[in-house]
Parts: structure tokens; C-alpha cells; sequence
């Protein structure tokens, strides 16, 4: 209860738990808007108090869970760094018109955090007709890949053939997802859903840190034996820096040329940005499931816990 937490008030709860029938506790760091305590998340002093209710539960044979995050969604704290955060697509256009000698710096699309990388540098002829459809189409065989001509400051150099050309710079920034509902000192970036490694780094910075504070009172058959992802409301993401060689090995084909459907445009024809873009979230949907939910399972049994 944001730091309001005692060693009288922790024997008091498990001991009533106890005496009623309850098997067990989880435990939860949450703010909602209560006058903060004197226990701050993660201080010297909360894990003793995790480690003083894990013995606690010891005594009495309950069982006791964590989340493993502060809040209860999802999977957040300030340990996570923008490199490991949940990450989408961000794009910025540039209309050249040819025969030219294109030398300049593209826009930087939107970023977020201070942190952006780029994916591609696409360009393709500004599609022509006045409806909302043909306006937006663009023939997946006219795309042209610029990524190999664009330097570190942005700068790219390319001859532009006649005619109205769109450049596509193509890239990722986190979404600025936190965790919540948290203390201040336990918020932070909601890992990336679709990377091993980030989720493993978000273990390392909260979980693993508690599991070694509780040693022996911790795995299987032990006082504190499981450790929870609770509930989901962190919104979307659409990008890792693997999604490219991910996306190519689950769906079979290279996404390279169908980016601009990210940003609005219509590759080849409306049948077939909107299967890309099934695609799309079908290899999302994959990661989402076996490297997040899948491989928090995996870390829970080498550590032997109940996931």
C-alpha cells in the first residue's frame, strides 16, 4: 500500500489468512493515490520486509507470490532502459521531384525518450489519382531501398530519376509505456513484449534481485514459490529490433518493401496491404506469446517457481 507496510501488519494479515483457511498471498506494490509510507519499493528496508513476510509464511505454511513488476500491469521499472522498452514504428517523408542530385539531411520522424533507430530508407513515385484509394497505392515493384545510401547525421545522396518522388525514412522509438498503478520509485518503461533479452533484463532488475535477497525461502515447495505477470493495459507495440529476420522466418517472405503500409500508404493493392498487415500482427502476436508470456514461464522453472 505505497510503503505502508509494517512486520506487526505482515504477521497480522497471514496470520488472519491463516486462521480463515487462505493458502496464501500475493504480493503487490501499489500507489493508487494512498499518502506514501515510510518503506520505499526496493529499498534495504522493503526487502527485508519481503523477506521477513516470506519467513513469515514459512511459519505458518502458506504459500506467497510476487509480481514482477510494482503496479499490476504489466511489466515495468525504472531499470528497464529505452533500448529494452516496448518499441513502435515512426516514419517522416520527403517529396523530391527529378532529374536531381538529391544531397540533404532527411526529417527525423517522431521520437520518443530521446531514442531513435532507424529500420529502412524507402522511395517510391508519388502515386497519382484524386479518390482516398488510388491516391495512396503504390506498386511494390516501383519501391526503391535507399537504406545503404543514409548516413549517421541522415544525410542521404541519390540521383532522383524524373517525376514526383516520396523518400520514406523508416524507423523505431519506444511508446513511452509504463508500468502502473506504481510507487515513483518503482515506475519505469514496460519491457519489450516481443524480446528474450529485454524480458530478461527486466527479471534481472527486480526479480532476480528479490529471489537472491530470499535465497532458501524461495522456489519450489518453499515459502515464496511462484512469481506473476497480472493483468494487461500497456497498449500496442508493432517493432523489436529482430522483427525483421522474425518476421521473414515465420511468414516466409522479406516485410522490407511492404513498410510504407505502416505509415499509411497502400502497397500493390488494398488485398494485399491488408494481408501484410495480418501478417504483421499474426508475428506479433507469435513473439508476444513465446518471447514475453512464454519465456517468463521458461525463467520462473530455472528458478524454480510455478509460473
Amino acid at each position: 500500500m505505497n510503503g505502508n507496510v509494517t512486520r506487526e501488519g505482515i504477521t497480522a494479515d497471514l496470520e488472519a489468512m491463516k486462521r480463515v483457511g487462505i493458502g496464501g498471498a500475493q504480493i503487490f506494490n501499489v500507489d493508487c493515490g494512498i499518502p506514501a509510507g515510510p518503506v520505499k519499493f526496493m529499498s534495504p528496508e522493503w526487502l527485508a520486509l519481503v523477506k521477513y513476510a516470506a519467513q513469515e509464511a514459512q511459519r505458518l505454511g502458506l504459500e506467497l507470490c510476487l509480481h514482477n513488476c510494482a503496479g499490476w500491469s504489466s511489466s515495468g521499472g525504472p531499470w528497464n532502459t529505452p533500448e529494452h522498452a516496448m518499441l513502435s514504428v515512426t516514419t517522416s517523408e520527403r517529396r523530391v521531384t527529378g532529374p536531381r542530385h538529391f544531397s540533404e539531411a532527411l526529417p527525423m520522424p517522431p521520437a520518443k525518450l530521446d531514442f531513435y533507430r532507424d529500420i529502412a530508407v524507402l522511395a517510391f513515385p508519388a502515386p497519382g489519382g484524386k479518390n482516398a484509394a488510388s491516391g495512396r497505392v503504390v506498386p511494390r515493384a516501383a519501391i526503391v531501398d535507399l537504406s545503404s545510401r543514409l548516413q549517421p547525421d541522415g544525410q542521404i545522396e541519390w540521383d532522383v530519376p524524373s517525376g514526383e518522388w516520396v523518400i520514406l525514412r523508416v524507423g523505431y522509438t519506444p511508446t513511452g509505456q509504463k508500468n502502473h498503478a506504481a510507487p515513483a520509485e518503482g515506475t519505469g518503461l514496460e519491457c519489450d513484449k516481443f524480446s528474450q533479452e529485454a524480458l530478461e533484463a527486466h527479471w534481472a532488475g527486480f526479480v532476480q534481485k528479490v529471489l537472491d535477497d530470499l535465497g532458501p525461502l524461495a522456489g519450489q515447495g518453499k515459502a515464496l514459490n511462484n512469481v506473476l505477470i497480472d493483468s494487461y493495459e500497456v497498449g500496442e507495440q508493432n517493432w523489436t529490433p529482430r522483427a525483421r529476420a522474425e518476421f521473414q522466418k515465420r511468414r516466409g517472405y522479406d516485410p522490407l518493401l511492404y513498410l510504407p503500409t505502416i505509415a499509411g500508404w497502400v502497397v500493390e493493392n488494398p488485398a494485399v496491404a491488408r494481408r501484410f498487415e495480418w501478417d504483421t500482427r499474426r508475428t506479433g502476436a507469435d513473439l508476444f506469446a513465446q518471447n514475453y508470456y512464454g519465456h517468463f514461464q521458461e525463467l520462473c522453472h530455472q528458478h524454480g517457481l510455478v509460473a
